[in-house]
């Protein structure tokens, strides 16, 4: 019953040792220390086994006898500093594609930013351009309708008996008032 614990810790750990092996398959550093780890656990296991043996055939004092030794708390130890390892190395790998992200969307941003930049100041070019050509074609406008006018004044108030006529058929189209 005691042992159960015991039983189901030692799957649960080899699970998690072939789970981290898996994620990190693509870092040999790793590896090596998921390697050592994997086998001071094995170590750490064999040792528990030995004294729950003990403890089991021999008695308390033999059992007593082999923890103090602290050959237990030794692989501990050692088992603790390499997780503090494992972890320190997945910190700073996670650091640097943070890191990394952060600079792509650093760059991106900048890039939509100046693309935005240049939208706006297309934008405007060519909404100057449209005022310049609308001011252009206004004034032209306005010219054309003074001279419009005088031509007229010209035309009608001329002492001179004027008319237009068409030049293909050469119909009578306008005459001033000393023509009619």
């Amino acid at each position: 019953m005691f042992l159960e614990p015991f039983v189901k810790s030692k799957k649960q750990i080899s699970n998690h040792l072939i789970n981290l092996k898996l994620l990190t398959k693509d870092n040999y550093s790793q590896q090596l220390r998921l390697n050592t780890l994997e086998r001071l656990i094995n170590q750490e296991m064999l040792f528990l086994k030995n004294v729950i043996e003990l403890r089991s055939n021999k008695g308390f004092e033999e059992a007593k006898k082999i923890v103090a030794t602290a050959r237990g708390k030794v692989l501990m130890d050692s088992i603790r500093s390499t997780i503090t390892d494992i972890q320190k190395e997945e910190r700073f790998l996670l650091n640097q594609k943070s890191k990394t992200f952060q600079n792509s969307v650093d760059s991106t941003n900048n890039l939509i930013s100046f693309f935005q930049i240049m939208i706006v100041s297309f934008l405007i070019v060519l909404f100057l351009i449209a005022l310049e050509t609308f001011k252009v074609r206004k004034k032209e406008q306005d010219i054309l309708q003074k001279s419009n006018e005088r031509f007229s004044k010209i035309f009608n108030y001329s002492p001179v008996a004027m008319f237009i006529t068409s030049i293909d058929e050469g119909e009578f189209m306008y005459a001033n008032d000393l023509f009619c």
